[in-house]
């Protein structure tokens, strides 16, 4: 994380309860 891009609507999967930050889709490649 860092890169500071905007993340995406959650999607149906992922309560609305759950953290956006923490949560990144398959897509995005784990970079730390």
């Amino acid at each position: 994380m860092g890169r500071g891009y905007p993340l995406p609507a959650p999607h149906p999967q992922v309560p609305p309860t759950a953290p956006t930050l923490l949560y990144l889709p398959p897509n995005f490649p784990h970079s730390g």
